[in-house]
């Protein structure tokens, strides 16, 4: 690389704060081709992002990292090393630095790719130091490692349509960086690899706004600037020292001896450009964060025209963070970049040797380690699924990961895997990198233990789609690359053509017609038949699911005020609140109705037309354990009402009692803001619920179970290895035994201490961030582990009209145990602009019309009617049956009803709409958890954020330090030989009260030897959409 190419220039985009998606990927003249998608959208190597020294409101930074103890993350570096740390997740700043992540548009037409998937690659990589890109590790779970420049085999994601992530990117050293990307696919008719032209990104890591530089090209300069000077004290001294900061960095100095003297120095790491400082009083000093790496500075030195110094260039100093002072009069020549040590990489298209792969799952020591093995050592390939009947039902237990040439490993705690994930059934989609001849396939394995072992075998072609995938059904629905086919909200043509859809978001709801009429709308996310969003005909929208059942029970909807839905045991078809994979998710929106035009909001009547015979339906929210709000019912002959002061987005759960066709009506009234009351026609939503449940797995005869080792794809059968495993054969199996046996004596079934020595508890800070959606209303959970007076402070981050960002923070107070000034009602903490500034507030609806206020004027009293009884699924906060303090996400009397808003009409009209928060700190005698509620009746949906000030010396419930270790007791059902049976905890609650339990722990957990308790109840511990999925280099979409 030239060194004057590593400048950046006035021509280039600079993108340095807020959300950016770069690289992100669009389909344009009938290839792919990658972009900068931020503040501005630009071709990628005409963009230039820069990750800067990052400071909060109250100082803090948030643009180094420091890499923690232990083997989790040392990939990144030695424990206590400094990195930059770029696009955070959840960034302690919020949006000021940048927030970045990588992409694909909705509308590139994966139909036309082998398995409808595609590569994001990195080719090459310069720069002075190493890039990691990760998402952190969460409670304890695995990081996610998706792109490294220094490893081979982190070199590629996987990307669908739509696809949109964001990351922790990290760099061991500051300066200039350019990585080289580009994309590739297999055609889906032929086979044929095809890439794309590899394009450049460029980085500027630390060192000075790019678009403030005063040399734009530093070569040129300096050989355009004089040799000579009159200057009679030139010293030309380059000094690296410990900068006077809080914060450890580095003081780059170079002094020329003349106070004179003025002009530009530019800076350089190991031969890349760093930054540029001007003389003031014949000196120029830069101070930067470099890492904790060994590196070689330089100095070039431009005189302004009128300076009495000559141009100099320093020679190279050698320096580490934290020595003494180390210095150079010398002169040198103009840098140029250290040779890099990057890798070869391996992306070039390849025959693969063979297509078997197996997939095992052995417990070691205390976690499961999952494995995916090709016989073929070059394969490369990503497994997404799980545990679960089939890949929908994975949802309760995923497990994603990629298998690479250095790492085929996923490693899943025991105590996590046995009480969350159904041991009975694993299935994954298997997908090979587009570099290698062999396609996406599907392995199954059935064991009736967690150990299996299963082979399965890559398919020849992959999925080449078919006529309806690769084609439109209806030619007005067709994708272009004419711009004024972009699809957005503000598109209010209404497709009529009949179409049946299966997967994907879509929400029903009125729009307003040009003769101020309403009409009830589908607003069609799914890109199944269009690859854009656009609206359709409600009677022509047939919703399909092909789902098993959920027996309902007090793990599942278990709660009283779920007695609606019939007795425990009631078979019921669920589409849950919050979207899971292979599943349609049908909500509600009145979003497209202007609220200046109905400034009253919108209500919806919802009523059953058509139902199978002996069939119920119905729709409604869930609350931490109980019922939210129930939408539609379909028992109630008059129908049902939802009614929205404002926009509202809503997404239910939709519960069947039987399989087949349910219709009902819906029908949008409104009043506008002259008094008239404007109703729409009535329109349809139709459902066709198909039943998935599966019967009992045959198992092989007991007196013959010979595996059969057959290479044929429909072969099912399978045996047992010496240690009791499963087996399959290509890809889906069921186990037996080696011999048969009589029946077994009935034995008593006890509970029983199990003692697991555990590693030290470790205090959790407070943090975590949540996206609010545009024009919403959301009510979380909001739950407090002891009673006194906590402190909450958010940062709230928006995006301008503009597109400038704003950002505020603002602090709650809740007085747990207690009373203040706000002990019931209804409030919403959201945001208020005012010219380009961001202010947080909170909506007091005590009082009509409601009041803005600010949140220091208020203290939310928590007092009985908030106390409650942890339930099970909250052990991340607290015990099952511990006290806790809770505002719930439903309406309960004398509590407080705290949400979140973003329908203050200067966010509507002044943002993008959508308001990002991050929890900054958390002060209170406990902790702090806020969620949305799960599905199935389950409790945690969506973690938002959550901690405490601090734990020290605090020990998790069921933890107690014996002779200078950890002690984790738990109680199991086992009998008196040691075998594992089922008992609930409220079964173990009452035989222990009886005095009916083992009288001693036993030092070490029992290896399971069959379905365990916590197999058996691990539904319990589902935590929908919690973020808590134990995931190693996800692709998502």
């Amino acid at each position: 690389m030239a060194p004057a190419s590593a400048i950046p220039s006035e021509d280039k985009a600079l993108f340095s704060q807020g959300h950016t998606d770069s690289p992100k990927a669009y389909w344009e003249n009938n290839g792919l081709t990658l972009k900068a998608s931020g503040q501005q959208l630009t071709a990628l190597e005409e963009g230039i992002h820069w990750l800067h020294q990052g400071h909060d409101d109250d100082g803090k930074q948030y643009f180094y990292y420091t890499v923690p103890e232990g083997d989790m993350l040392s990939f990144l570096g030695e424990a206590d090393s400094h990195l930059y740390w770029g696009s955070p997740v959840n960034a302690t700043g919020g949006a000021s630095n940048l927030w970045i992540g990588y992409g694909a548009d909705a509308s590139v037409p994966v139909e036309k790719f082998r398995d409808k998937t595609f590569q994001l690659e990195l080719v090459d990589f310069e720069g002075p130091g190493r890039m990691e890109m990760f998402r952190e590790p969460f409670e304890g779970d695995p990081p996610e490692r998706f792109i490294s420049s220094h490893l081979n085999d982190y070199r590629f994601i996987q990307l669908t349509a739509g696809a949109h992530s964001h990351i922790s990117t990290t760099f061991t050293k500051p300066g200039s960086y350019t990585l080289t990307y580009r994309t590739s696919y297999r055609d889906a008719a032929t086979g044929k690899f095809v890439a794309s032209e590899p394009q450049k990104m460029f980085w500027q890591v630390g060192g000075s706004d790019p678009s403030k530089a005063e040399l734009e090209n530093v070569i040129e300069a300096y050989n355009d600037s004089k040799a000579e000077g009159s200057s009679k004290s030139f010293t030309h001294t380059f000094t690296l020292s410990p900068a006077d900061t809080e914060d450890p960095m580095t003081a780059l100095t170079f002094d020329t001896g003349d106070k004179k003297a003025t002009g530009t120095v530019a800076f350089y790491i190991d031969g890349h450009y760093l930054a540029q400082a001007s003389l003031s009083g014949g000196k120029a000093t830069w101070h930067e964060m470099i890492g904790s790496l060994e590196s070689t500075f330089q100095a070039v030195y431009v005189p302004a025209a009128n300076s009495p110094a000559p141009r100099w260039i320093t020679a190279p100093v050698h320096y580490t963070h934290g020595k003494e002072a180390t210095s150079t009069d010398k002169s040198g020549e103009f840098p140029t970049p250290a040779e890099s040590d990057t890798p070869e990489h391996h992306l070039d298209p390849v025959n693969v040797t063979s297509k078997n792969f197996t997939i095992t799952n052995e417990l070691k020591g205390d976690n499961y380690v999952i494995t995916a093995m090709p016989e073929d050592r070059n394969i490369e390939f990503t497994l997404s699924g799980g545990f679960g009947q089939n890949l929908t039902d994975t949802t309760n237990c995923p497990v994603n990961f990629t298998s690479t040439r250095s790492s085929r490993t996923m490693t899943l705690p025991k105590e996590y895997f046995e009480e969350t994930c159904t041991q009975g059934h694993a299935i994954w989609k298997v997908t090979p990198a587009t570099q290698y001849d062999a396609g996406q396939t599907t392995f199954e394995i059935d064991t009736d233990n967690a150990t299996f072992s299963g082979k399965g075998t890559f398919s020849s072609q992959g999925d080449n789609g078919s006529s309806e995938d690769s084609e439109d059904q209806n030619p007005t629905d067709k994708a272009t690359d004419d711009p004024k086919d972009k699809s957005d909200n503000q598109d209010m043509t209404v497709l009529n053509e009949k179409v049946t859809i299966n997967d994907g978001h879509l929400d029903y709801g009125p729009i307003a017609m040009p003769d101020g009429t309403l009409r009830v709308i589908v607003g069609d996310d799914s890109r199944t038949h269009a690859k854009k969003t656009v609206l359709r005909d409600p009677d022509a929208v047939t919703l399909t699911a092909t789902i098993n059942d959920h027996a309902r029970s007090k793990r599942v909807f278990g709660d009283k005020s779920y007695n609606f839905l019939g007795a425990l045991g009631t078979a019921l078809f669920v589409l849950p609140q919050t979207k899971a994979d292979g599943l349609v998710w049908p909500g509600f929106s009145t979003e497209r109705l202007s609220t200046s035009t109905f400034p009253k909001g919108t209500t919806l009547k919802i009523k059953a037309t058509s139902t199978p015979e002996g069939g119920k339906a119905w729709a409604f929210t869930s609350g931490l354990t109980e019922l939210h709000n129930l939408l539609v019912d379909s028992t109630k002959s008059e129908g049902t009402t939802i009614t929205n002061a404002g926009p509202a987005h809503i997404h239910a759960n939709w519960v069947f009692t039987k399989p087949g066709t349910y219709e009902f009506s819906i029908q949008a009234s409104a009043t506008d803001k002259d008094g008239t009351s404007v109703t729409s026609q009535p329109g349809t939503i139709r459902f066709v619920i198909n039943d998935k449940t599966p019967g009992k797995v045959e198992k092989p005869d007991e007196a013959n179970t010979t595996p059969d080792k057959s290479n044929s794809k429909n072969s099912h059968t399978g045996g047992t290895d010496p240690n009791g495993s499963g087996t399959a054969t290509n890809g889906k199996a069921s186990t037996g035994t080696q011999n048969a046996k009589a029946t077994p004596k009935v034995e008593q079934c006890i509970p029983t201490p199990v003692e697991t020595q555990v590693g030290a508890p470790v205090a959790k800070a407070a943090g975590g961030s949540y996206t609010v959606p545009a024009n919403t209303h959301a009510h979380p959970n909001w739950v407090f582990t002891k009673p006194g007076t906590y402190k909450v402070t958010l940062t709230q981050t928006a995006t301008l009209k503009n597109g400038k960002r704003a950002q505020a923070t603002g602090t709650l107070t809740f007085n747990v145990g207690g009373s203040g000034n706000a002990n019931s009602g209804h409030f919403d903490i959201g945001s208020v602009l005012e010219g380009d500034n961001l202010f947080v507030k909170v909506k007091d609806d005590r009082t009509q019309p409601a009041k803005w206020v600010d949140p220091n004027t208020l203290t939310f009293g928590l007092g009985n009617a908030a106390k409650a009884t942890a339930p099970a699924g909250l052990e991340f906060i607290a015990p099952k049956g511990a006290e806790i303090w809770m505002i719930s996400s439903a309406s309960v009397n004398g509590v407080p009803w705290v949400g979140a808003n973003t329908q203050h009409p200067s966010i509507v009209s002044g943002t993008t709409g959508e308001v990002t928060w991050s929890l900054s700190n958390v002060s209170g005698p406990g902790q702090l958890a806020v969620f949305s509620s799960g599905n199935l009746g389950q409790v945690v949906g969506q973690r938002w954020f959550g901690g405490a000030s601090g734990s020290a010396g605090q020990l998790p419930a069921g933890v107690q330090k014996k002779d200078g270790k950890f002690i984790k007791t738990e109680w199991v059902g086992k009998t008196p030989s040691g075998k594992d049976c089922q008992l609930s905890a409220e079964q173990i609650a009452k035989l222990k009260a009886e005095g009916k339990n083992v009288g001693a722990g036993q030092v070490k957990a029992l290896t399971h030897t069959g379905a365990t308790v916590a197999t058996l109840t691990g539904l319990s511990a589902v935590l929908l959409g919690a973020g808590i999925a134990l995931t190693a280099r996800k692709r998502r979409a």
